[in-house]
């Protein structure tokens, strides 16, 4: 009950953190990722520490015998999937261990992160699938994926750090990109439809790139509408315009 509570209490103070800086002037890609994740990482150990001065703590000694050393509740927990050949272990490693250092700078340990191979069209390795699963994990998604988007783009920054060939790194945990995926779908259907009724064109909300480009391979063959991006980083946007003639 008491980790739901912490879990809620972080989850909510995040959104707010997240709502105070999306309304400031916007930052550098790269500054606006560390400074979604710093203040994700501000907001928890704040809310931490709150929760442990609100009330006396009462410490039962018998159980004590039954915990693990401190040494082995700190080490951080890997689950290393690879799937095919050619994937490059010290990279990823690196970038296991990167995203792990983050994840507690937020409060979050022992958090298993597995690794799948992503391909391109060609069929060959280009990149990573990186998913985190754990207690409370869900509170890395942040309010519409923001939160995560940064830990995603930080640590793609560290896996190409010096690399002569682009590695993707897709971060994911439980299920958000598929069910985000088939939200942005949706959304792409309705919005097609009004302006094809309509006639006028019709903008929608600022979207990182994986979203826009979700949306652009939905429409891609829609009979009555095209889609282009207008805007700079990050609050570039999908434009739907109806087909002429």
């Amino acid at each position: 009950m008491k980790r739901k509570f912490f879990a809620i209490l972080l989850a909510g103070m995040l959104v707010l953190s997240l709502a105070a800086c999306a309304a400031q002037p916007a930052p550098s890609s790269t500054t606006a990722a560390t400074t979604a994740v710093t203040t994700a990482a501000t907001t928890a150990a704040a809310a931490t520490t709150a929760a442990t001065t609100a009330a006396p703590i009462s410490l039962d000694l018998s159980t004590l015998a039954n915990q693990p050393d401190a040494d082995e509740a700190a080490a951080p927990k890997y689950v290393f999937l690879f799937i095919g050949d050619g994937m490059s272990y010290p990279q990823f490693q690196a970038a296991a261990d990167y995203l792990q250092d983050l994840l507690q700078k937020m409060g979050l340990e022992n958090v298993e992160i597995s690794i799948h191979e992503e391909k391109n069209e060609e069929g060959t390795q280009n990149g990573a699938l990186l998913t985190l699963s754990g207690d409370d994990i869900g509170f890395v998604i942040g309010h519409r994926g923001e939160t995560l988007d940064a830990l995603q783009y930080l640590t793609s920054l560290q896996v190409n750090k010096g690399g002569k060939e682009y590695r993707r790194v897709t971060l994911d945990t439980e299920g958000y990109r598929a069910k985000r995926e088939q939200t942005l779908i949706a959304l792409a259907g309705r919005m097609a439809n009004k302006v094809h009724k309509s006639g006028r064109r019709m903008m929608l909300e600022p979207m990182n790139p994986y979203e826009r480009r979700i949306l652009h391979a939905t429409l891609q063959d829609n009979p009555y509408v095209t889609t282009h991006s207008e805007g700079e980083e990050p609050n570039r946007r999908v434009v739907i315009t109806p087909k002429r003639g």
